[in-house]
C-alpha cells in the first residue's frame, strides 16, 4: 500500500502544476470549454501513442456505460474547474477541491465497502469545516459564481475514482486514459464557441499548456495505477 499512495502523492504533486498553468493563462474572453479541450485532446494524443501497441477492447457490456458516464464526469468536472479559476484564488480553490475527497470517502465506504476510521471520519469533518470558512465572508455565506463553480466541479470528480476503478478492471490503463479523453474533447469540439476559441487559446499559450499536459499526463499515469493497486479513498486523499 506505501508504493500506490507514494505514487499518488506524486500524481497529486503534476496535477497541481496543470491547475497552476491553467490559472494562470484562464482569462474571462475565451470559453471554459475551450481551454477543457486542450486538456483533453493533448492527453489522449499522449495516451494514443502506447495504446496502438496494446489496443484491445472489453465485449460489449456495462464498461462502456461506465466509460460514457466519466466521459461526462471529465466534460462538467473540467468546464467548472477552469470557470473556477478565472474569478477566485487557486489557494481557494484547492481547498474548496478538497469536498471531492468527502464524496470519494463516501463512495468507497458505501459502494466498495473499503475499512473507516476515527481519523478518517476527522479529516473529512475538518474538510467541510475548512470549505465553510473559505465560503464565510463578512459575518455571512458568500456564495459567487466561481466559488459555486468550483464546488461542484469537486463534488462532481469525487465520484470519478468510484467509475475510474470499475473502468480499470475492463480497459487497459493506457486505452482507458486515451478514450475517456478522447470522449469528453469530442462533446466539447460540438459546442460552437469552444471550437472557436481553442485555436486561439493554443496560438497564445501553447508552450504553457504543453508543459502542463506533460506534467499532467503522467499524473493520469500514476494515479490510475494507484487505484488499480489499492483503495481509492486512500489513494485520491494522497493525490
Amino acid at each position: 500500500m506505501i508504493l500506490p499512495s507514494l505514487a499518488a502523492i506524486v500524481g497529486g504533486l503534476c496535477f497541481s502544476i496543470t491547475e497552476s498553468i491553467y490559472k494562470n493563462i484562464s482569462e474571462n474572453k475565451y470559453s471554459s470549454f475551450a481551454y477543457a479541450f486542450t486538456q483533453h485532446f493533448l492527453n489522449f494524443l499522449i495516451f494514443l501513442v502506447p495504446s496502438i501497441f496494446i489496443f484491445k477492447l472489453p465485449p460489449f457490456g456495462i464498461s462502456y456505460l461506465y466509460l460514457l458516464i466519466v466521459v461526462g464526469i471529465y466534460f462538467l468536472g473540467n468546464a467548472l474547474a477552469l470557470k473556477s479559476y478565472k474569478t477566485i484564488d487557486i489557494s481557494n480553490i484547492s481547498i474548496i477541491g478538497n469536498l471531492s475527497l468527502v464524496i470519494n470517502f463516501l463512495v468507497g465506504v458505501l459502494f466498495l465497502s473499503e475499512p473507516s476510521s476515527v481519523n478518517k471520519l476527522l479529516g473529512i469533518v475538518l474538510i467541510l469545516v475548512g470549505v465553510v470558512i473559505v465560503f464565510y465572508e463578512r459575518k455571512k455565506i458568500t456564495l459567487s459564481q466561481g466559488f459555486i463553480a468550483a464546488a461542484l466541479s469537486a463534488i462532481i470528480f469525487g465520484l470519478r475514482p468510484f467509475f475510474d476503478k470499475m473502468n480499470l478492471t475492463f480497459f487497459d490503463l493506457f486505452v482507458y486514459t486515451a478514450l475517456n479523453n478522447l470522449g469528453a474533447a469530442l462533446l466539447i469540439y460540438t459546442l460552437p464557441q469552444a471550437r472557436k476559441d481553442i485555436p486561439k487559446i493554443f496560438s497564445r499559450f501553447k508552450v504553457k499548456i504543453l508543459l502542463s499536459r506533460v506534467a499532467g499526463s503522467l499524473g493520469y499515469f500514476l494515479v490510475y495505477w494507484s487505484i488499480n493497486q489499492g483503495n481509492i479513498s486512500v489513494v485520491y486523499t494522497n493525490s
